[in-house]
């Protein structure tokens, strides 16, 4: 982790860090290295995730975000988003909660862990912890 003091002319800004943390679940093929910038209060990350070839059909998970989102959390307090995928027009959502993410297609339905089976799915977003 790298932890930095930025002054500003109003006052100081004591909590930055930049770091890596894994993302994956039980079903992706390993738990790929994310990035993150934290910034006072919010988040921001990136990750990717190779999903191996699977017929579990259980919703897909994906845990591991670097800090818990706070308690309460909420559209405003977080957001995310699919900055690329193999499987773009199936994963249309993501939620965030506490350290987890949770794809969802259209309508808000949860993808399965098979339907993402051999895809690599490329993340982003904030939140608040």
């Amino acid at each position: 982790k790298l932890h930095r003091k930025l002054f500003f002319s109003n006052g100081v800004l004591d909590d930055y860090q930049e770091g890596v943390f894994n993302l994956g679940s039980s079903q992706a093929s390993n738990f790929l290295t994310g990035f993150y910038t934290k910034i006072g209060r919010v988040v921001y990350w990136q990750a990717n995730v190779d999903y191996p070839v699977t017929a579990d059909v259980s919703n897909a998970l994906l845990g591991g975000l670097p800090f818990t989102i706070s308690e309460g959390s909420s559209p405003g307090r977080s957001g995310s988003f699919i900055t690329a995928t193999t499987v773009a027009s199936l994963v249309q959502t993501l939620q965030l909660a506490p350290t987890n993410v949770r794809l969802y297609k259209t309508g808000f339905v949860r993808a399965t862990n098979a339907e993402l089976s051999g895809s690599t799915i490329y993340l982003a977003g904030f939140y608040v912890v």
